[in-house]
């Protein structure tokens, strides 16, 4: 995690939301193997930290703290004065279709996952989280909502759209933000080194008054972002008119 608060910050920005997936999590085994080994004699006890108890473990019966890549993150940019968003990739398969969405500016990660994922928006909520449909088109052969996506927009659970994902990208749906009052957002989705050879990082641009959680917080609310990537900026044509 400190990696990817130089990587950002020698990107030049100066946020970064730390989303780590909520249910997915298949390489919990090795990174406790890896941690024991380097830990001393008698506290092995120390490398799990329990949860809640109604949330299942992984597949290894692991459970952790997911907490602790924002603790980390906050830690590491303090040497780059950057701001933290606090978040969690809640990862499910709804209607037989993949549905991935970030929770952001959440207070308790640990307290969010429920079986039934609409009660995990909600209770993300509860903590005054801004919740974005990551990638709407992935692994989809339409963007188009289902039964269910209706359901939970229609409840007011989401809060805006990730139009721009890493190279990929879903323009027709900046017509949906702006038709149901829908933030604009962009991410790089990372699993591997954000310096790419042939573009700059995917990323979603806050104009805020200050660099603080609750002035970017503020700003998204107001619905004041665009998206950028693969050399495309994305969303409200008075922004973009202010913008360039």
């Amino acid at each position: 995690m400190e990696a990817r608060v130089r990587e950002a910050w020698l990107n030049g920005l100066d946020v970064m939301a730390v989303t780590e997936h909520l249910e997915y999590r298949p390489l919990e085994k090795n990174f406790v193997k890896y941690y024991e080994r380097y830990m001393q004699k008698g506290t092995k006890a120390q490398a799990y930290s329990f949860v809640d108890k109604d949330r299942p473990a992984s597949k290894e019966e692991i459970k952790v703290d997911f907490n602790t890549p924002v603790e980390v993150a906050r830690q590491a940019a303090q040497l780059y004065d950057m701001t933290i968003i606090p978040g969690i990739e809640i990862t499910r398969k709804e209607g037989g279709e993949y549905s991935h969405f970030n929770a952001l500016f959440i207070k308790d990660a640990n307290k969010i996952y429920d079986p039934v994922i609409e009660k995990s928006f909600r209770k993300a909520k509860a903590q005054g989280a801004l919740i974005m449909h990551n990638h709407p088109g992935w692994r989809r052969s339409t963007t188009d909502r289902n039964e269910w996506h209706e359901m939970v927009y229609k409840e007011g659970l989401i809060d805006g759209i990730e139009i721009i994902n890493g190279r990929g990208s879903w323009p027709k749906l900046l017509n949906r933000c702006a038709e149901e009052n829908l933030f604009v957002g962009a991410g790089t989705d990372s699993h591997t080194t954000t310096f790419y050879r042939d573009h700059f990082r995917t990323c979603t641009l806050i104009f805020a008054k200050e660099c603080t959680e609750e002035a970017i917080k503020q700003a998204i609310i107001e619905r004041r972002t665009l998206a950028y990537g693969v050399d495309n900026v994305m969303g409200d044509a008075k922004l973009l008119a202010d913008l360039f």
